[in-house]
């Protein structure tokens, strides 16, 4: 008489087998779900990934004091060793206070290309910031406190760049929420005049590539702007200028 494997056996020794598997399955697509970044998180990676400026840190004292450690926009970095210093150093900048757009705020608005960045460590050694020489290709916010036409260089000066110590390593300090420009691209710069130091603070930027725009900005409120039409969001900054910024951004971005 052949011998029969009994029903309830088969499922035991099936389950057996196939548990594990399942098991394992589940704990790797949990893995992966939470590894997985989410849509801020690409975004704040995508502009960290942009190299900041960088400077050689020298130790001598007499290290010739920057014309922008005068000005009053100088932040509030003070420490007893640069070392030490955090890789962000300050929360709730300007850059995460401020409208998106800027442009009641700024004194000149313009259309302009980064042709070089450098940054510099100033002599007490509490603080960095870079300077980008931007070559102006239209301006569509006209400076009272100082002239600028087309075609003109001026600097641009944001806090934060990397710090390259005798050790060979190198450290970068930023603003938190803030990101940097580079060379070579063309943005729409909102920027605010020093009288001191007669250079613009960047209060914020947005990069013009094939026919889209890129914030600048790590804070995930710039983003709103990401990927909008090069056109549209022009004709809405030249708006902000003639009239008052509203309080939220419009829609401009087609449905997709």
């Amino acid at each position: 008489m052949r011998y029969r494997w009994p029903r309830t056996r088969t499922l035991i020794f099936l389950c057996v087998i196939m548990l594990p598997s399942l098991f394992l399955f589940l704990r790797v697509k949990d893995a992966i779900a939470q590894t997985k970044p989410t849509p801020a998180q690409k975004a704040q990676k995508i502009a960290k990934d942009v190299e900041m400026p960088i400077a050689p840190f020298v130790s001598d004292p007499g290290t010739p004091t920057r014309k922008h450690e005068r000005t009053g926009w100088r932040p509030n970095w003070i420490k007893e060793e640069m070392p030490g210093i955090a890789e962000t150093m300050e929360t709730d900048t300007f850059v995460e206070m401020q409208p998106v757009l800027p442009a009641a705020r700024s004194d000149a608005v313009v259309i302009a290309t980064v042709t070089s960045a450098q940054a510099y460590v100033s002599s007490d050694k509490s603080a960095v910031f870079s300077e980008f020489k931007v070559v102006v290709n239209e301006i569509l916010k006209y400076p009272f406190v100082t002239s600028l036409a087309v075609g003109d260089t001026l600097t641009a000066v944001r806090e934060g760049g990397r710090v390259k110590f005798p050790s060979g390593r190198i450290q970068t300090y930023s603003m938190s929420g803030q990101g940097t420009l580079q060379i070579d691209k063309k943005y729409v710069l909102f920027l605010k005049y020093g009288s001191d130091s007669q250079d613009f603070l960047v209060l914020t930027g947005y990069r013009l590539e094939s026919g889209l725009v890129t914030p600048v900005e790590k804070d995930t409120r710039y983003f709103f702007y990401k990927d909008a039409e090069e056109k549209k969001f022009l004709d809405l900054v030249r708006d902000l200028i003639a009239n008052a910024e509203p309080t939220s951004p419009p829609e401009m971005r087609e449905t997709r």
